[in-house]
């Protein structure tokens, strides 16, 4: 007999079922669980890591809800802030009003984004020698693609004609992006050769769904692949050791919101952001902007030109103190 926790109602409730009946139970309610998670719009990977978590919690057996959560949390890869969103995105949308209590959790600490130059993207474009490679960093660095955003362009996705192309991010929502007249056209000439290069069968060109990066796509990993070009090329130059696809995301934003130009909806739009707060993240201010904007501007009426360079007055003698003229009261 094994102990399970199954939501009810108002509360949970611990029963004895048979292993072969428990089981049963967590694959049908993983699958409900599931198919909730994606009607709410959840991202794919999402989903899979909440079920993941899920699964674990529902596979401990304990005697009262509250401790199965305890034993939950205080497991190595179970104590993180994902976790307790799984847990509470389960609870939610399965309709249990719990009466249990989840452990306080430590937030993640959230690493200062790196930044990737123009200059350092200019030094991996000229190492790297398959021709998709240079293709797929320059679309992740000017249109501040995620890793796979840029790994799983579609030939459809890319319209030469109007200048544009078709991005399916988190979620597989949809965003359109406009092309300069430089990408536009260097996409029109891979695209030209990728035509006459790769003719594959009608099953095969559907099973590779016409990738635009087929070499990649059909990869059992492709955003590994994106990440170890630029691993490799960073180890290559000597570049920093945070030098990854992301890291390009990040140079554009950087660039972006640092030329002034750019309002800040429009760089959120721009990069695919739901919330503003996310987008404000990705604003850096770099040492020579702060150099240009604060301390070039701030020269005229400095303090330290003012008071602290200025020469110190010689101190006075005693028998001039005991000279000067006494201050009127009047």
């Amino acid at each position: 007999m094994t102990p399970v926790i199954v939501h009810h109602n108002d509360h949970f409730l611990i029963y004895f079922i048979m292993a072969e009946s428990h089981l049963q139970w967590i694959e049908e309610e993983l699958e409900s669980f599931k198919l909730k998670l994606e009607a709410a719009g959840l991202s794919k990977e999402t989903v899979r890591v909440y079920v993941y978590y899920i699964r674990k919690l529902l596979e401990i057996n304990c005697e009262t809800p509250q401790k199965t959560l305890e034993v939950f949390f205080s497991k190595e890869r179970a104590s993180s802030s994902v976790a307790k969103a799984a847990v509470l995105n389960y609870f939610k949308l399965m309709g249990a009003k719990v009466q249990c209590v989840l452990p306080e959790l430590r937030g993640r600490r959230r690493r200062p984004l790196k930044v990737c130059p123009k200059d350092h993207v200019r030094d991996v474009l000229k190492v790297l020698p398959r021709e998709d490679d240079r293709l797929i960093v320059t679309l992740a660095y000017e249109l501040a693609l995620r890793n796979s955003e840029v790994t799983k362009l579609l030939c459809q996705n890319v319209n030469t004609q109007f200048k544009h192309i078709n991005v399916y991010g988190k979620g597989d929502s949809k965003r359109v992006l406009p092309l300069s007249d430089d990408l536009n056209m260097v996409l029109s000439n891979y695209l030209k050769r990728y035509r006459n290069k790769f003719q594959y069968s009608d099953e095969i060109k559907k099973k590779r769904q016409d990738w635009l990066f087929p070499m990649v796509a059909q990869l059992k990993h492709p955003d590994a692949h994106f990440r170890y070009i630029m691993e490799r090329s960073a180890r290559y130059l000597g570049l920093d050791s945070h030098f990854n696809p992301h890291s390009l995301r990040h140079g554009k934003a950087n660039s972006l919101y640092e030329s002034k130009r750019v309002d800040i909806f429009v760089l959120s739009n721009f990069l695919g952001h739901v919330r503003l707060d996310t987008t404000k993240r990705y604003a850096h201010s770099s040492l020579k902007t702060m150099r240009d904007q604060i301390i070039d501007s701030d020269k005229s009426n400095s303090l330290t030109r003012s008071f602290l360079l200025k020469e110190p007055n010689e101190p006075k003698t005693d028998s001039e103190e005991t000279n000067e003229p006494p201050i009127s009261k009047d």
